[in-house]
Formats: structure tokens, sequence, C-alpha cells
């Protein structure tokens, strides 16, 4: 019976987050294996029973001829011999240079060994395009999610064993990935590097010999004549490419006579033997060598075979219509892979030619490139349209098509400065968004910054702009789905773009500056506010199209600049000048809303969304829940469900907020359970979601649960972006809250003191982010001890940063009133009326029930009692024995909700102590279950009520609630403080409920 290490069962345990149910299952299932251990587990035969059920995966290229089985058996039988072990941990690498046949040796050595493994898989390493393709495309095959190389490695690991040919792979050093050492992992590389020797076990080819040579050319072409085969191997010098087209050629009816009539020198290279072959297809195959033509203008990556019968249909061209006729496009592609022009990709359906092979097409002067171009570059945009690019699974054929569209659309703008005949302004424009606007989106979307922006630089190039054309003049069109970031040494100044005809192609490039604008944003916000201010300059005043025919039309230009400002509204929203983002967005909402039936569009939606954002950053959480909820509203009948999931997303946190904590969780579990139907758990949304669940999870009651979700979040995200990132920086200080409640002031000052340190300037100007980052160091390091001119100046950084509204402009108004109630002896009518406005803020920020306002309403009342120097009054902390904790909300009937879960009347206020008493007896005699964070809120609750009604030992169940707050929570919990507090009050213990309130406080 196999027995797992306790290192090795978590990979056969699979939870997922917001369960805690089943999280604590699994926690008691592992305490038991590892405290039992070698003792058999229950999990091992579900464990042996999941590895029987993987299906075998087969993904590798078609054999070459036959014929191939009669050359190099020895470099074959050692190959052999050295994977023989499928249990051990293999590296072998194929070394030779161009066309000495080492890609068609792997598959040879693939289809002998198969039967050995589980998992046969082929990788491309030529490029970055073939190498994401091909990892996507064994990810899929292998049933994942997740396409990211080292998952897909460590899942081998799990699936094998397993063989993987890593093919045309450069040298170690520059592999888009280090190759693991495994048990059960065999790895075979080709490769013209010498330098694998020091990572590999090397096996270099040379040439065929003469006599391989001869056996290969009669097995071929079935001749019989030695002499003559002879003389053809020694004319190819035993290159196994240039043997393999002369064999081509004898087979398509020269004879070998008549191969060296035509070949009087040695053939040196396949370029000789190509132009041979190139000349016979005009001749005698002129369908195959259109297709090769146009393949030849697809890129250096594997083209999607779906794209030769995509090409438009033109009764004017023969090439279209051969690509369109199934029964001569299949035929040609079938001559084409005969004669090695042309191979089968590793999925078999999408067709590979060699790049020198392309490009000695693309160079012929009788190919018109420029049409077969364009015809490509349509072709892909319009499968690209056709395809769900949120689908992991189609991943690799959306690379596939946008590496073509670009490719493609990088030839028509060569082409078109070489001749501008080719198409008109108008039309390149028109083919420019029809071709490029997608692929552009997609490499956007899935990292690849540097790609993305080029990609729309090239469409503004064909719109005829001359700066975009020649920034990407030399650029060779290949891109990739690898993240990349983009330099800003290559940002194109804003200013000098757009300077093209006005009218539809200014209209269309203001749209291609627009969306460039956000992707900039993320290392030079300048340059990117740029942008989009320019696109709102060069955008047409009147309209260049024909006016509406009807009042239900909307002008394109006018929907082109709302979306100018949504975009602009976002980025002035990310500097200090929060105030202007909001006019920005009202500007775009008043245009939105003048149109018909406005309200009730998509961009509506999007609009308010994005500025209840802006107010959420701010700090206005109440209003922006508001807003946030309209959207969600407006969002059911128009948005795909992932919108409608991020708007959702958005509410939640609000909810959490403005502590809604019951509405929050459920909402976000059901978030998260949305996010994990459609991707990885390593998915940067999966990741964001997991932190929000964790921190409402963790104000619940459920803090071991909540703690872990957001610090597994913060480090995945470290680990796959880098810790220096600025999403794993939002997750780390999300993880600093809890760390400050937990008193863990040191590692909390750490993520503090890191992001400061990592928050950008702007253009010379401070970050609005920089001053809440001092002010918080200060607070965690000790309010009391800062003179009382650094206090004040910290605070009045703060508060102009944020202006005079929202709780981060309310925390510099509670850090200035802490710093008074510390005891510096300095405190005044001004420090009454700072906090008397902390107070305000708070509750016009979060509600007047929120413990932060509870506790800003409790500092304020004890400042004044020291400068008045008469005792706390009555009605100004009253408001903290009032408002009854409640996990669905601080609003009044929230407690009421938290009763009624359990089956309970609400709390009747006119007998405060007759339902003390009721809670107590519930409390006492377990009548209802409660979880530890609902058995808090009923015990203090209990304890409120019984010091409202002045109840003797009122005060008790009120501390035992503050001290299982501090147990549960952590001792600067806002619940922690605010029980804490109320217990004070209850006693009329001032200086207890001084030292609660100085005490350390997060937001």
């Amino acid at each position: 019976m196999w027995i797992p290490r306790p290192v090795e069962f978590e990979d056969h345990l699979r939870v997922r987050p917001g369960q805690p149910d089943q999280t604590a299952q699994v926690s008691r299932l592992a305490d038991e294996i590892v405290r039992e251990w070698p003792r058999p587990a229950d999990i091992s035969a579900e464990a042996r029973e999941e590895a029987r059920q993987v299906e075998r995966v087969f993904v590798v290229p078609q054999l070459g001829s036959p014929a191939e089985n009669v050359t190099r058996r020895s470099v074959v039988e050692d190959l052999a011999a050295r994977f023989a072990d499928p249990r051990g941990s293999v590296c072998a690498a194929i070394v030779a240079t161009s066309g000495m046949g080492k890609s068609a040796l792997a598959v040879r050595l693939c289809h002998l060994l198969e039967e050995n493994y589980r998992v046969v898989g082929w990788l491309s390493a030529d490029d970055a395009t073939a190498w994401r393709a091909s990892v996507s495309l064994l990810a899929e095959r292998l049933g994942l999610t997740e396409d990211d190389p080292a998952h897909v490695f460590d899942a081998l690991v799990e699936h094998g064993p397993a063989l993987i040919v890593v093919d045309d792979a450069p040298e170690p050093a520059l592999l888009a990935t280090s190759l693991p050492s495994r048990p059960g992992l065999h790895v075979l590389v080709t490769s013209q590097s010498v330098r694998w020797r020091s990572a590999a076990h090397v096996v270099e080819l040379d040439p065929l010999t003469v006599g391989e040579s001869v056996d290969y050319l009669l097995a071929r072409t079935g001749a019989e004549d030695e002499d003559l085969a002879r003389a053809v191997a020694e004319r190819v010098s035993g290159h196994p490419f240039a043997l393999e087209q002369a064999a081509a050629a004898v087979v398509d009816g020269i004879s070998l006579r008549g191969w060296l009539e035509r070949h009087h020198e040695k053939v040196s290279a396949p370029h000789s033997a190509w132009q041979v072959r190139i000349g016979l297809l005009r001749e005698h195959h002129a369908d195959a060598l259109a297709v090769l033509q146009i393949i030849s203008c697809a890129g250096k990556g594997a083209v999607p075979a779906e794209l030769l019968a995509g090409l438009r249909e033109d009764p004017d061209d023969e090439v279209t219509l051969l690509c369109r006729d199934t029964a001569r496009r299949d035929a040609a592609v079938t001559e084409l892979r005969s004669q090695g022009l042309i191979r089968t990709g590793a999925d078999e359906e999408t067709l590979l030619v060699h790049p020198l092979l392309a490009e000695l097409i693309r160079d012929d002067p009788r190919f018109d490139i420029g049409h077969a171009a364009l015809e490509v570059g349509a072709a892909a945009g319009d499968l690209i349209r056709e395809l769900n690019v949120d689908d992991t699974t189609q991943w690799s054929r959306v690379l596939g098509l946008s590496s073509a569209a670009v490719a493609a659309s990088r030839l028509v703008q060569r082409e078109r400065e070489r001749d501008p005949r080719l198409l008109s302004a108008d039309r390149a424009q028109r083919y420019a968004n029809h071709a490029l606007w997608l692929p552009a989106a997609y490499l956007h979307e899935r990292g690849n910054a540097r790609g993305a922006y080029r990609a729309r630089l090239l469409a503004i190039a064909l719109h005829g702009d001359k700066v975009a054309a020649a920034a990407v003049r030399d650029w060779s069109g290949d891109v990739s789905d690898t993240f990349t970031d983009l330099d800003p040494a290559e940002i194109v100044p804003a200013g000098e773009l757009g300077q093209v005809a006005r009218g539809l192609r200014s209209q269309s490039v203001a749209r291609w500056l627009n969306e460039n604008s956000v992707l900039i944003s993320d290392v030079d916000m300048p340059a990117a506010e740029a942008y989009s201010r320019r696109a709102l300059e060069i955008m047409p005043r009147r309209a260049p199209s024909p006016a509406p025919e009807t009042a239900d039309d909307v002008p394109w230009r006018e929907r082109v600049r709302v979306e100018i400002l949504d975009n602009l509204g976002f980025l002035v929203s990310l500097g200090p000048r929060r105030q202007e983002a909001l006019r920005i967005f009202d500007a775009g909402l008043r245009l939105q809303l003048s149109f018909p039936d406005g309200e009730n569009d998509g961009k509506y939606t999007e609009l308010v969304n994005d500025r209840a954002l802006v107010l959420m950053e701010n700090g206005h959480y109440v209003d922006a829940r508001t807003e946030f909820t309209r959207a969600l509203e407006t969002s059911l009948d128009h948005l795909d469900p992932s919108v409608e999931h991020n708007i959702g997303n958005n509410v939640a946190r609000t909810e959490h907020l403005t502590w809604l904590l019951r509405a929050a969780h459920e909402r976000l579990r059901r978030g998260l359970d949305f996010l994990l139907d459609r991707h990885s758990p390593q998915d940067s949304s999966v990741l964001i979601q997991q932190c929000n669940l964790g921190l409402v999870a963790y104000d619940l009651g459920f803090t071991g649960e909540g703690f872990e979700l957001v610090h597994g979040s913060w480090k995945t995200a470290a680990d796959r972006l880098g810790e220096n990132d600025r999403e794993t920086m939002i997750r780390r200080m999300m993880l600093a809250d809890l760390q400050v409640f937990r008193g863990e002031f040191a590692d909390a000052n750490e993520a503090v003191l890191a992001d400061l340190r990592l928050t950008p300037t702007n253009d010379g100007t401070e970050s609005v982010w920089v001053p809440l980052r001092r002010v918080q160091s200060a607070w965690l390091t000790g309010v009391a001890a800062l003179p009382p001119g650094t206090a004040r100046k910290l605070a009045q950084e703060l508060a102009e940063a944020f202006g005079d509204r929202g709780v981060h402009a309310a925390l510099a108004l509670d850090f200035h009133t802490a710093w008074a109630l510390a005891g510096s002896g300095e405190s005044d009518g001004n420090d009454v009326r700072t906090a008397a406005h902390a107070v305000r803020m708070r509750e016009a920020s979060v509600g007047a029930a929120h413990p932060t306002a509870l506790l800003a309403r409790a500092r304020h009342a004890l400042l004044r009692s020291d400068v008045t120097g008469r005792p706390l009054r009555a009605s100004a902390v009253r408001p903290l024995l009032d408002s009854l904790d409640s996990l669905h909300g601080p609003a009044a009937g929230g407690f009421g909700a938290d009763l009624a879960r359990h089956g309970q009347p609400p709390v009747d206020p006119a007998r405060p102590g007759w339902e003390a008493g009721r809670l107590m007896h519930l409390l006492a005699d377990e009548v209802v279950d409660l979880d530890a964070g609902e058995q808090l809120c009923w015990q203090a609750n209990a304890g409120k009520l019984a010091a409202l009604a002045k109840l003797p030992d009122a005060e008790i169940p009120l501390q035992e609630a503050a001290s299982g707050s501090a147990a549960l929570y952590g001792q600067y919990h806002p619940w922690t403080l605010l029980r804490k507090a109320t217990a004070a009050i209850a006693v009329g213990d001032t200086e207890q409920l001084r030292t609660v309130l100085t005490d350390p406080l997060w937001t």
C-alpha cells in the first residue's frame, strides 16, 4: 500500500476557499496524517484511483517519411537506452545546425518510446509565440486551467511518467523557463546551441554518411540506381534537409538524373534546394505554391489551418477561391506536406513552415505579398471575433490567430510604404481596426504590454501616421502572450501622434490612443494622461459621418468621446486630483445620459462603476456603496457575467467597509465560486477575491481561515508577480491590517514602509498615498512620542491630500485627536472642534453605528472632558451603548437579523433589562448554536442592554466580550477596541477609556 509522506499528501487535497466546514475537515485529516505517519492513510486508494483515471496524452507532430528509419540508427539506439528507465530524471539534447534533422529525430523517438510514458508532449521554443501556444495546448490536453509553464511541469510530474520535447530551444540561459529535474520527467531538447552541454547529455548530429544518404534516397524515391543516388548524395553533402528536397523533387517526377542536371554544384544549404522546389511548384503545383505563400505571411509561429478557409471570398481573386474550395485546398496542403515544405504542428490543426523558407517566399519578386498579407490579416480578424477570448481552452488558437494578424499587418504596412497604391488610406484604416483591435486587446489582457503597445502603434501607422510608422519600422511583428513590461523609453510622445487627416481617420486614431493610455499608465502616468487628452484633442468636433437617420441613433463620435472621458477620469483618479476625476466622470455621465435610452446602456454602468471606484479610493464608502449598487442593478440586463461579477465584488468591498459583514461575505463567496469555475486558483482575479473574502471572514469571527486566505493571496501574488509588484503590495497592505489587529506592529510597519518606498512620484508630484502611509507608520510607532509640530504637520498633509471628506481625511483628524489625548498637555478648543469634525466625517463615510465612527465619538467626548474639566456627558457617549453589535450590519435592525437567523424575536428597546436577561439566558443555557463571532456580539449586547437598564454588574458581560474579542480578533481590532471602550464607559472609567482610544488603531 502506498503511504504518503507529509509533504506529499497535500497535493491530493482540494479545498475551495471560503468553505469553513470543508477547511476544518481537511485540516483534521492533515493533522491525522502528520501525527500517524507512516501508518497507511485513507486517501491512498483514492489518490491511486485518480492517477489511474488519467488518460494517456500524446501531443507530438506527425512522423516524417518512413525512409528516415534507415538513418541515424546508432543515435536513436543511444538515446532510447538513455530514456529506458521512466522513473528517473533525464535531460538530453540533440544539437546541430539548421536543417540537420533534429526535430525529425525527436519525433521518431517520441513514437518509438510512447508506450513507456503516460504523457508525451511537444513544446516549441523557437520564439515566444510558439512557446506560449505549445504550453497552452499541452495544458489543455492535460485538463489544466492554468497554463503557466511551471504549473504545467508540476502537473507532468503528477501525471507522469512523461517525455517532453523542447524543440528549437535557444541556449539554456535564454530559454523562457528553467527545465525541472524531477523523477519520472524526461526532457529531450533540440537546439543549435552547444551550450546545452552544461545542462544535458548532448548528442551532436553530423551530416549523414554517403551510405545513409544513398539508403534514404532509394527508400524515399523507389529508385534503384545506386550510382545516381550516390552522386546526388555527394552533391548535397549529407545535409538531411537538402537530401529531402532532392528526394521530393524525384518523387515529383524529375528523376535522379534530372535533378543532377539541374544542380551542377554542391548544395551546401537548404536555400538552393528550396529555390528549385519553388520553381517546380510554380510549374506543376500552382495551388500548393499559393497556399505556401499565404502561410508565409502569417508570422513565425504555428499557423491555424482554419486561417486558410477563413480567407474572404473574392470572385476576382484566384487564391481566396482556392482556399475556400475544400478539395483544392486540402490537395495543396497534402502536396506541401509530402514534399516536406510544411509540417503539421503538435495539435494536428496547425501548419508550420520553416522561417527561412517563409522569408525566401516573401522575397520572391513575383509574389504580391501586400495583397496576400491583407487577406491573412482580415481572415485572422474575422476568426478571432468568432472565439471567446475568455475561454482558457481557446487561448492557443487566439494567440496563433493574433500572431498571424499582427505579422500580416506588419507586412501590409511595409508594402504600403513601398507602394502607397496598395490600398487607400481610408481602406487601410478600416483594415487596421478590423485586423488589429482584438489581437492588441488580447495581448494587453494577457500581460504582453510591449506587444500590445506596438500593435496599436502599427494600427495608427496604417491610418497614415508617419511618426507611428517610423516607430514600428524595425519591428519584426513577432508577438506572444508572455508577460512583458513596456519600457518608458519606447513610448512615443502623445503630441507627436495623430497627425492624420481630420474626419473618420482622426476619430479612429483617437480610439487607438485612448486604448494605449490605460496600458501606459502602468509605467508612466503623465504619458498615459497625455495620450488620453491627445485623443480628446484630435476628436472631430462635428460628426464626420452622415447624421443619424433616427433619434435613437447615437453618433459614433459621441460614443468614442464617452470612452475617452471614462479612461481619462480613471487615469486622473490615480493621482492626487480626485475631485477633477469626479468632474470628468460627471461629464461623461451627462453625455451618456443625453443619448436616447442612455441609462440602459452598458457604458452608463461602466461610468457609474468607475466613478464609484474613485469614491471608494477617496474613502467615501457609503456613497461608493450606493453608486456600486446602482451600477449592479443596471448591469443585470445587458452585461456579461464577468462584468456583473466585477461590480458585485466592488459592492461587497463597500459592504464590508460599511460593516455589512454577512452580505459582503455571501456575495464574495459566490463570486469566488464563480471565478474558480473559470480560472485557476493562481489567477489574479481569484487572488483578489480570495483576499477580500479573507478580510470579511476575519471580521465575522472566522479569524484563522480569514488570515490564511489573505496571507495565501499575498504569498501567491508575490511568487507569481514579485514582491514589489503593485498588485502584490495591495495584498500585503491588507495583510498588514490583520497584523495590526493581532499586535504585530513591526511586521505591519515594515509593510507600510515598503509600500512607501515603492509608491512612485508622477512628474515630480507626490502620490496621495504617501501622506497616508506616513500617518499610518507614525501611528504604529507611537503617536504620543511625536513632537506637536510633527503631529500637526502629518495630519495636515493627509487632510490636504484627501480633502475634507472621507475616512482618509477623518484619519488625519483622528490622528490629531489621539495625539492630543495621549497626554501632551497642550489640548485646546481647536482640538475639540477637530475631533467633532472627525466624528462627522466618519459618520458620513462609513455610517454612524460603524465601530470606527463610535470610537471617534468617544475620542471627541473624552477630549472635550479634558479641555472643559467636566465629566463625560451621558449624551455624548450614549451611542456606544445604544448601538447593538451585529454581523449583519450596524444600522437599525442589524442585530434583529442576527437574532432572526436563529429563530429569535428582535430586541424590544423599551425593556433593556428584560432583553439583557433573555440574551444571557440564551447564552448560558446554549439554547442557540452560535459561532465565535456571534457569541461575542450577543454577549456585548447583553452588557449594553444591562448598562442602559442600570443593572448591577452590567460591565461584566462587556468585559468578557472585550476579553473574548482580544483573544479571537486581536487586541487592536475595531470589535475589541469598541467593546473595551464600552466597558470603560459603563463604569465611568475615563483613564481606561483613554488607554483604549490612544492605542494604535488602523483606519
